[in-house]
């Protein structure tokens, strides 16, 4: 028997019916599985069949419906004989089995669902009546075996597919109708399963048909599970005779047919084909040998224009690309060219050679008009990697190689004509004019290919034409590179009577740094893109090290330029940001130079380690001429203050912004390799560092004029370290707490110092000036000169505190030296301390302005007039103490002087003069309750340097300090609530608040401490006392002890001395006497490292 093409498509299609598998009888719609409500047990003494027929009899007159007339037909033809049975135990069953072969004559197939239904709706309709208990039973169990079946419905094929097979095979609707009925009967799904046993793809090959072992066990996997997929699918049957009806009986013309319909056909014949190939196990080689034969390559020899064979070339390449995908996805497994086997692929190469010979002459003219037209050169390099004859024994790549190479060559030849860099390129005047007009071209056409590989990394990786190709192109390059760094060094280094810098400043002039640049960028380029043998940033590193030092002046002149315009704007501030355009287009400038020098894609990590350090360098530079600016700004405009959209606030804003910045240069991929690479190799330490000095202006202590009254005070800084503090208005113990920093070159120092320390009366650049000015009367305090030993490095820095003698006081500060690393986050380490110090000076001049008033208020004057004006009554009611001016003062700063600073000033600076301001409050209100000690610790000091045993009990007697009494801790107290109360803001940090709260709670302290006796407070004393004593004996042996306890030891007793001060006790000297007799006595037996460490 014969199966034709049709018949084994539709028996394919017949057997992937979702529905054509063993379904349960209890799943069929409209059958329940609880079943009826049973009729009533039967109280009949008589035959109990009797009773149920009758009652069948009396249901079948009043019912309607397809079940009912089945009923009625089926009672007419078994009535009687029921009624004659001589059987009555057993009527009932014969009664229902009788309804089933009735069903069956009636046309009702086992293997439709109806026939269930309606058998079932049967049992049901008699379980309603009035039964025997063995009769209902007898109906359940008969109902229960039913539903507990399984039937195989017949397959049918969807709508769809009905439509799809009438368009593709040109047959009627009936035609199909009946060959679906006839083959409905024929199929069995077991035998898919059969069929794949003994004729799956598993068994067509051996392993000597393939050339390696390995590529048939690559076969023999994907086939058997194949196999085990479709055999899961469809089941497995032992039966030796099947009925394989759905192979046709000529498979490979069946397939070629229906690939022929598939070309011309829907989408939607795809699937149902694919599914045909997979169930018959065809041979995934021979569908691609079936595909290949009904392509025809249309006829040129009529075809005299170019144009025209080339566009009919396209076509043919556009349609064997089709087919051959086509061929590898419907395929029953993919399998690539080098996997086939050794006679498949014979078989293919001698098909594609045929072809190729054909259209052999159309396909070399695409392959000379790469650069002309990539699209035509793409598509016939498709057609010779389709034809499979890309094997170099049969050197069609090799043709195709020699087409491209001639046409680069003549394009380079072009070139050279128009750049006239053949006849220059031996000669001194080769120009960067020259190279960069023949460098540009040069990389369009690298970049073609490069672009063209990247869309095309299949057929680059058979072919190597981007390799090939921009080899061919490069090689002329290189000689011609080569020749023009020669030149440049050359020019460079003929110039023995010039310096270095000049001489590659007079080389690289603002003219051509570009063109230089251009040059590098270019080259880096190409040969990041095609590997050149060629180290030219070796050979101009030095030359390129100057010219990113030549960034520097054009770094600074954009910053400047910047400022220029954003002064001229007012200061204008971006809409949504407290920030004007100066701090985002300099951080546009920083990132500009960094990603300039990332353009470069330098590959020498040394050599990069050190570029990234004089960029960084430079941008050093660059933020600290910006943030000069600023500071200068904030110090012209500082009166402008309460005006808080004022330029003072947006550049104090402006230095937020840039800290924040180059805080996130340290998170830089870039930065933390060069450091790493550079303290690895030991490159971070420089022969002659340059050193960082930093100035840290304490406070001054009992400075005043010969009258005896307050000094407004100020601090110049000259020599190796330059700056200004703000001035401190009449205070007899200013505290400054700013910061001053710079580099000092060690040579320049080294070479000063030669001649003199001091030349006509200036001091060198190893000496440091403080110069104490009264800006009451623009006069002199104190001249201070300092000399910095730059040899040692010290960065925890060192307390000094040097007498103003014959002025009265002294004046404390620390310094510290740091030296010079060659190492990025040095240099934005040092950045980073630069900015934050301007930050907390322009903070401190802020609060100043903010808080000159509140001087006035914590005064000894003040606080007399409030007791007086109103006494003390109850503890700590500060809310109904009426003092207009402090009053006024608070509501001021409350209402809107801290709203607006809350809505024009960045978060972190609101919170930080918040805090500032609160330290101010609570730092005047201690020193308006305890009398400091700096006066008796000068005079005994005094004492033990004249080492004479003279005691002026007059002027060191605590009985002179006034006592501080409870009404004015109370008083002190209230005033303190009355400015945290001030300080409420929504606006300020959980954390920040917190912060308040400690400083109340020293405040209780003081409180607390004021109500102990001058015995309780000398235990106290003494305890801490003799903690700091146990443990500065420690030092000699260990180092690692408790510092923080140390320190909060320290800062107990000299609480404990303030308050016996405030109580007027007499032997608060003799204590501070002891304190500096035992200090002398261990600093004599300490080293001085320990020394600087812990005292």
């Amino acid at each position: 028997m014969t199966t034709s093409t049709l018949e084994a498509y539709v028996a394919v299609e017949l057997l992937y019916d979702k529905n054509f598998h063993p379904q349960k009888v209890s799943s069929i719609p409209g059958i329940s599985s609880s079943g009826p409500i049973l009729g009533k047990n039967t109280t009949s003494l008589f035959n109990k069949e009797e009773v149920i027929f009758k009652q069948f009899e009396q249901w079948l007159a009043t019912s309607h419906g397809e079940l009912s007339k089945l009923c009625k037909l089926y009672w007419q033809q078994k009535s009687l004989d029921i009624k004659k049975s001589k059987d009555k135990n057993k009527s009932l069953g014969l009664f229902i089995d009788g309804f089933q072969h009735f069903l069956i004559v009636e046309g009702f197939s086992v293997t439709e669902s109806d026939y269930y239904r309606l058998l079932i709706g049967f049992i049901d309709i008699i379980l309603t009546l009035k039964s025997s208990e063995s009769q209902k039973k007898l109906m359940i169990s008969k109902r229960s075996q039913l539903l507990q079946l399984y039937f195989l419905p017949k397959p049918e094929l969807s709508q769809t597919s009905k439509d799809t097979v009438v368009e593709s095979f040109n047959i009627t609707q009936a035609e199909l109708f009946q060959l679906e009925n006839k083959i409905q009967n024929t199929l069995n799904k077991e035998d898919v399963g059969r069929y794949v046993q003994l004729n799956g793809l598993s068994k067509k090959y051996m392993p000597h048909d393939f050339d390696s072992i390995a590529k048939y066990k690559n076969w023999i996997t994907e086939t058997e599970q194949l196999e085990k997929i479709i055999i899961k699918e469809f089941g497995e049957t032992q039966r030796k005779i099947s009925n394989f009806s759905f192979v046709p009986t000529d498979l490979h013309q069946s397939v070629v047919e229906l690939t022929t319909i598939l070309i011309n056909s829907k989408a939607d014949f795809l699937k149902s084909y694919m599914d045909c190939l997979r169930l018959w196990q065809f041979d995934p080689f021979d569908l691609q040998f079936i595909f290949l034969q009904l392509l025809d390559f249309p006829s040129l020899k009529n075809d005299k224009s170019i144009n025209d064979r080339l566009a009919k070339t396209l076509q043919y390449s556009t349609q064997l690309q089709k087919y051959s995908g086509l061929a590898l996805t419907c395929a029953p497994i993919q399998v690539e060219f080098n996997n086939w086997p050794i006679k498949s692929q014979s078989k293919m190469v001698e098909t594609g050679m045929r072809v190729y010979q054909k259209i052999n002459e159309p396909l070399m003219d695409l392959f000379k008009h790469f650069f002309d037209d990539s699209k035509s050169f793409t598509a016939a390099l498709e057609i010779i990697n389709q034809l499979k004859i890309t094997g170099s024994v049969l050197g069609v790549k090799a043709q195709i190689k020699e087409a491209v190479a001639s046409s680069i060559k003549e394009r380079s030849n072009l070139y050279f004509k128009k750049s006239g860099i053949v006849e220059n390129s031996s000669s001194s005047n080769l120009n960067f004019d020259q190279m960069s007009t023949y460098l540009t071209v040069v990389s369009r056409d690298i970049n073609l290919l490069y672009n063209w590989k990247m869309m095309n990394p299949l057929l680059n990786t058979t072919f190597g034409i981007y390799e090939f190709g921009s080899k061919i192109i490069m090689s002329p390059v290189i000689n011609f590179v080569r020749n023009f760094v020669t030149k440049i060094k050359k020019e460079v280094s003929n110039s023995k009577s010039i310096s270095n810098n000049n001489k590659i400043n007079q080389f690289l002039n603002s003219d051509k740094r570009k063109s230089f640049s251009f040059f590098l960028d270019t080259l880096n380029k190409l040969k990041e893109r095609t590997g050149f043998n060629f180290d030219f940033q070796n050979e101009l590193y030095g030359e390129f090290v100057y010219l990113v030092n030549s960034w520097q002046e054009e770094l600074l002149n954009q910053i400047k330029e910047s400022v220029k315009l954003d002064l001229s704007s007012g200061l204008i501030r971006v809409d949504g940001s407290s920030s004007s355009k100066s701090a985002r287009n300099v951080i546009g400038i920083l990132d500009g130079y960094i990603s300039l020098l990332d353009s470069f894609n330098w590959t020498n990590p040394f050599q990069l380690a050190e570029l990234n350090v004089k960029l960084y360098k430079l941008i050093t530079n660059g933020v600290e001429l910006y943030y000069t600016l600023m500071f200068d700004i904030i110090q012209k405009n500082i009166s402008k203050v309460v005006d808080l959209e004022s330029e003072a606030c947006t550049c104090i804003n402006n230095l937020w912004i840039i800290l924040t910045y180059i805080k996130n240069l340290l998170n830089k991929e870039t930065v933390k390799k060069s450091s790493q690479i550079l303290n690895e190799n030991g490159r971070a330490q420089l022969k002659l560092p340059k050193k960082f000095v930093s100035i840290f202006i304490k406070s001054a202590e009992n400075v005043e004029t010969l009258k005896g009254e307050p000094v407004s005070l100020k601090v110049c800084l000259s020599g190796v370290v330059n700056g200004e503090t703000r001035t401190i208005h009449k205070d007899y113990n200013p505290e400054w707490f700013e910061a001053f920093s710079g580099f000092e070159d060690f040579k320049a120092i080294s070479n000063s110092n030669k001649r003199s320390s001091i030349v006509n009366g200036s001091i060198s650049n190893s000496n440091l000036k403080f110069s104490l000015l009264n800006a009451d009367d623009f006069s002199t305090y104190k001249t201070i000169h300092y000399k910095i030993d730059l040899i040692k490095e010290r960065s925890n820095g060192e307390e000094k505190k040097i007498s103003l003698s014959p002025r009265a006081g002294c004046l404390i500060f620390n310094t510290s030296v740091e030296f010079e690393r060659n190492d990025p986050i040095f240099y934005i380490g040092k950045t980073i301390t630069m900015i934050e110090k301007n930050i907390t000076r322009a903070i401190k001049l802020f609060v100043d302005e903010y808080t000159l008033k509140m001087k006035d208020i914590f005064s000894r004057e003040y606080l007399d007039n409030s007791l007086i004006e109103a006494p003390v009554k109850s503890e700590n009611n500060y809310q109904r103490l009426l003092d207009i001016n402090l009053n006024q003062y608070t509501a001021s700063m409350r209402n809107k002087l801290i709203p607006e600073m809350s809505q024009n000033l960045m978060p972190e600076l609101f919170d930080q003069i918040m805090l500032e301001i609160w330290e101010k409050v609570v730092h005047r209100a201690q020193d308006l309750l305890l009398p400091r000690l700096s006066q008796l610790d000068h005079k005994v000091q005094n004492k033990l340097n004249k080492k004479s045993k003279f005691n002026s009990l007059v002027n060191s007697n605590s009985s002179n300090y006034r006592k501080t009494t409870r009404e004015d801790v109370i008083r002190v107290i209230e005033w303190v609530f009355k400015f945290r109360e001030m300080l409420d803001n929504s606006s300020i940090r959980v954390d920040l608040q917190e912060e308040f709260n400690k400083s109340l709670k020293k405040l209780a302290n003081i409180k607390d401490l004021n109500k102990l006796s001058v015995e309780e407070l000398e235990v106290r004393y003494f305890h801490a006392w003799n903690y700091i004593c146990h443990n500065m004996k420690k030092v000699k042996l260990k180092a690692d002890y408790d510092r923080v306890g140390w320190e909060n030891a320290q800062k107990d007793k000299n609480l404990m001395l303030r308050v016996l001060l405030s109580k007027g006790s007499v032997g608060v000297k003799d204590k501070v006497e002891v304190e500096k007799r035992f200090n002398r006595a261990i600093k004599t037996e300490l080293d001085v490292i320990y020394l600087e460490q812990f005292l």
